[in-house]
Order: C-alpha cells, then sequence, then structure tokens
C-alpha cells in the first residue's frame, strides 16, 4: 500500500516503531529470542526490530530482515549484512 521510499516513508517508520516495538519486542523477549537464536522478520520496514534481534541473538545468531524494498533496510549498518543478495 505505501512505497518505503516514499517523501513520508522514514516519518511513517519512525512512528510505527514508536507504536508498536515496545510491545513487539517486549512478547519476543518473553518467547525467549536470546543469544544463537536464528530469526527471520519479514517485512522488516526501516529495520528498527531487525537491530533489536541482531543484539539480541548476539555473533552466535543470525537475523535475516527483509522487505519489499531494502532501502531503508541498508541504513542499519550491522555486522556482515548484505541487500539483495540471495546467495
Amino acid at each position: 500500500m505505501f512505497d518505503n521510499v516514499e517523501h513520508y516513508g522514514e516519518t511513517r517508520y519512525k512512528l510505527l516503531s514508536e507504536m508498536f516495538d515496545q510491545a513487539t519486542t517486549r512478547y519476543l523477549a518473553s518467547v525467549g529470542v536470546g543469544g544463537g537464536w536464528r530469526c527471520l522478520e519479514a517485512g522488516a520496514g526501516a529495520g528498527s526490530v531487525a537491530r533489536w534481534l541482531a543484539k539480541r541473538v548476539g555473533p552466535a545468531g543470525r537475523v535475516i530482515a527483509t522487505d519489499l524494498d531494502t532501502t531503508l533496510l541498508q541504513r542499519l549498518r550491522l555486522p556482515i549484512c548484505r541487500y539483495g543478495d540471495t546467495t
């Protein structure tokens, strides 16, 4: 419905993050997401939850975050990030 790179895309994702990330990360923590986990976030938007997951799983874990448009995910600057590479 909305384009990630539209004029208001970043603002929209920031507001969505402010509204929902606390409940999302609280739920993920209650499930037990922790060191060494392997996680997939589909529809990652700007990646705020992906960033939280990456910190939570640590270097022994792995997070794959994807979206129809990965433009905003590229700004995460997390170690060993590849965008659009399916190899």
